[in-house]
Order: C-alpha cells, then sequence, then structure tokens
C-alpha cells in the first residue's frame, strides 16, 4: 500500500489548477453519492483500527468500489494506494472518530426526516449530536 506525496491527494497534486465549477447537474450527482462515500469511508476507519488496512480493503470490494470511485482509494494491480484521509495512526482515534462521523450522518439523515431532537435523544450512542447548533429553532 502506497500514500501519495505529503500535500497531494489521490486525485490530482496540490499544485494543479482548481476545478471549473460544478453545474447544478454536476453538484447533484456528487450529492447523491456523498452518503455512501461517507458511510464506505467510515466502515473503512472503523475495521482498520482492528486491522491492516490493505486486509480490510481486500475483505470488502463492493465499499472498496465506492472508495475507489470517490477518489480514496486507487489499485496498482494488487496493491493499493490510500488518501492520507484513510491512514490510521492510532486506532483508538480511528475508532472514535469513526463513531463521530456516523453520529454526525445520523443526524444529518433524521434532521431530513423531522423532529431531529427526539430522535437523537432516543439513540444514546448519538451524544455528540447534542450540539446546541443542530437543535430546532422554537
Amino acid at each position: 500500500m502506497t500514500t501519495p506525496p505529503h500535500g497531494t491527494h489521490s486525485h490530482g497534486s496540490a499544485s494543479a489548477p482548481a476545478p471549473a465549477p460544478a453545474s447544478g447537474t454536476e453538484l447533484a450527482l456528487l450529492l447523491e453519492a456523498a452518503p455512501w462515500a461517507l458511510a464506505a469511508m467510515i466502515g473503512t476507519l472503523r475495521d482498520a483500527a482492528a486491522d491492516p488496512l490493505d486486509a480490510v480493503l481486500t475483505a470488502h470490494p463492493r465499499r472498496t468500489a465506492v472508495l475507489e470511485a470517490a477518489g480514496l482509494v486507487g489499485r496498482d494491480g494488487d496493491a493499493f494506494t490510500v488518501d492520507p484521509l484513510l491512514q490510521i495512526a492510532d486506532p483508538a482515534t480511528a475508532r472514535s472518530a469513526a463513531a463521530a462521523r456516523l453520529s454526525a450522518l445520523r443526524s444529518a439523515t433524521r434532521r431530513v426526516q423531522g423532529d431531529p431532537w427526539v430522535a437523537v435523544e432516543q439513540d444514546p450512542r448519538d451524544r455528540v449530536a447534542r450540539d446546541p447548533d443542530l437543535l430546532p429553532v422554537p
């Protein structure tokens, strides 16, 4: 497994020109794919806290394909090239980061569904989501 040089990502270099602004259709497609990419990233971070990242990517080919489509993972034969975002320095921190991201995703989903405060209160795993900015305005 390799990681792109510091300051670059697997999907471009730090010196590359900024991409043109996305059209409404492109932005809609990007937003539609974002929850799947975020879920794949969260699951990968969670699993990589316990097992080597290469093993996690190999064990979950569908999830890895989503990460590839998002530009976070590349392949060179059987080897993976991963974005630094997926690098796990400390397993405890990785588990905590994955849990916080999952909590934020749950909160956003509940907010769209209706009454976010009641839903957050009912799920003790989402204590992180009790941010005053997430409360409904009276």
